[in-house]
């Protein structure tokens, strides 16, 4: 695995606080497992300009993170090409 530079992981730790506090609006988080912190055991990747989150564990469950908007998605329903299709869309708004 390539060895990430300074504006890499830069954006990956900020990704982790956007996906975070989606994540605490989304779920309860009694035993804070969901802090920003704690997201640093998930596999993390990139997708174009999507940073992809892999919780740890058999999930069925990925999330595409790009500046503040989180989209979640199933990898049994969507390939990450439709996932990322789909993210770029819901980020444009609906059509006019």
């Amino acid at each position: 695995m390539p060895e990430l530079d300074e504006q890499e992981l830069a954006a990956i730790d900020q990704a982790r606080q956007v996906l975070s506090g989606w994540l605490g609006a989304h779920f309860i988080d009694p035993d804070g497992s969901l802090a920003p912190e704690a997201l640093a055991t998930w596999r993390s990747g990139r997708i174009d300009e999507w940073l992809v989150f892999e919780p740890p564990g058999y999930v069925n469950k990925l999330f595409l993170v790009s500046g503040e908007m989180v989209y979640p998605y199933s990898p049994s329903q969507l390939s990450a090409q439709e996932a990322v299709a789909a993210a770029r869309a819901s980020a444009a708004g609906p059509e006019r």
